[in-house]
């Protein structure tokens, strides 16, 4: 109250630019001082106006901004998808070719199956390279300063990390920003957290890959660990490799619940849900289908 006490004249002169009003320019004067004159209300006007004109063309040129760095973005990830991935594309049809000349070649069969091997070992390289020029070709695509659904899912699966002791590794093939729409989204980020936070309990596992991906109308979720798990296979267990059943909560334990209700979420989309076990991993299969 004691610093308005000691305010005597003010003029306020609105900001306004094309979105309407965004500020104001306060002038004021201490009490006992002498009213604005005409030609300080002026003068004050026109500082606004300069003022509002400035911001105007600084929003401008902010968004100039940010086009030349989507179309450039747009630009890049063009380039990637019409020139980089279509020279690896042709270098592994190359290589298939070699291979199978390889098993069509009168050397001996051991030499034969070892050059294979390690063609074939080439070509998984080049495809997981391609695979990973794909995911950054629509990171590039996504805008900046926006949580898309990539990093949302990223932000899921990282949360993981403490109770793991370790980083899962997350791979994401295909349009997925395009196609994860609320809902598709908020079933996907059920099913990450429910499929590793059993990996935390039950699989004992050193090392989780996650899967995320899309194939034609087919959306798909893979979480694979290399932990033996922490129960003994029933016949009601899907760790036999069986499909995962919505039905069952009643007498279920709280781990298969949490799978029936994955496997609700799948049979709502069109799609199923599986748990397949060997002696050294275990894999989560979710599926959707983004035609149902």
């Amino acid at each position: 109250m004691a610093l308005l006490d000691a305010v005597g004249a003010a003029m306020a002169c609105p900001l306004v630019g094309d979105a309407g009003v965004r500020g104001a320019v306060v002038v004021t004067r201490r009490a006992g001082r002498p009213a604005f004159s005409p030609a300080d209300v002026e003068m004050a006007e026109q500082l606004a106006t300069h003022a509002a004109v400035a911001l105007a063309l600084a929003d401008r040129r902010a968004a100039a901004d940010r086009v030349a760095v989507l179309e450039d973005r747009h630009r890049i990830a063009r380039d990637l998808h019409d020139h980089v991935i279509q020279r690896i594309f042709a270098t592994g049809l190359t290589l298939d070719a070699v291979a199978e000349r390889a098993d069509a070649s009168p050397a001996g069969a051991s030499e034969a199956a070892a050059v294979r091997e390690i063609l074939g070992r080439a070509v998984e390289d080049l495809d997981e390279t391609i695979r990973q020029i794909r995911a950054s070709i629509f990171e590039l695509q996504e805008p900046t300063g926006i949580t898309g659904p990539r990093a949302r899912l990223r932000e899921v699966v990282s949360a993981a990390a403490a109770p793991l002791g370790f980083d899962p590794a997350l791979h994401l093939d295909g349009p997925v920003s395009s196609v994860l729409g609320a809902s598709l989204l908020h079933d996907v980020t059920a099913v990450l957290r429910e499929a590793l936070t059993n990996v935390v309990k039950h699989a004992g596992a050193k090392a989780v890959d996650v899967r995320v991906s899309v194939d034609g109308p087919i959306f798909s979720v893979e979480v694979t660990d290399d932990g033996p798990g922490g129960e003994t296979a029933t016949s009601a267990d899907p760790r036999r490799g069986e499909d995962v059943r919505a039905a069952g909560h009643e007498t279920a334990t709280p781990r298969h619940r949490g799978l029936a209700n994955l496997a609700s979420r799948a049979e709502a989309r069109g799609g199923h849900c599986s748990l397949q076990s060997d002696e050294r991993t275990t894999v989560l299969t979710w599926t959707a289908r983004l035609d149902a």
